[in-house]
């Protein structure tokens, strides 16, 4: 399937979901796609993902991961998530950037975490601190919910 996208002149795919780290054969798929020369992007929630297979996926040849976060207070996170999640989330983004992974973050815009031009660089500032540890640059993707 990946060669006939490449053969129409398709540069980049985009493994989202549901959630695809559920796919046992997500670093096969990664590793297909790269062997076209497609660029590869995880878009991900990060439960369910822990040092080695981030180390498996970057061996696959992963481009890049999104890694969507529900709001910067822990606890409204993951109220809105309807699990403790942001905690692994935060995990999650220290194994990707351990294995070398480029890595994005998704705000999620929901009507309870109330992104404004007066709180989003608060935490985005937050999210800086806690995830990227102030040494990589942050790059915002805002992904828009109902």
């Amino acid at each position: 399937m990946f060669r006939e996208t490449t053969e129409l002149g398709v540069l980049q795919v985009g493994f989202s979901g549901g959630e695809p780290l559920v796919r046992r054969d997500l670093a096969e798929l990664v590793h297909a796609a790269r062997e076209t020369r497609l660029y590869t992007n995880l878009i991900t929630s990060g439960i369910g993902l822990n040092e080695s297979r981030a180390d498996e996926l970057r061996a696959a040849g992963l481009d890049s991961v999104q890694l969507s976060f529900q709001a910067a207070d822990v606890d409204l996170a993951d109220e809105i998530a309807g699990a403790r999640a942001h905690q692994l989330k935060l995990s999650a983004a220290a194994y990707i950037r351990a294995a070398g992974i480029p890595l994005s973050l998704n705000f999620v815009i929901h009507r309870r975490t109330r992104w404004t031009s007066a709180n989003g660089p608060r935490d985005c500032e937050w999210h800086t601190k806690h995830v990227h540890r102030g040494d990589w640059e942050l790059r915002k993707t805002l992904m828009y919910t109902a």
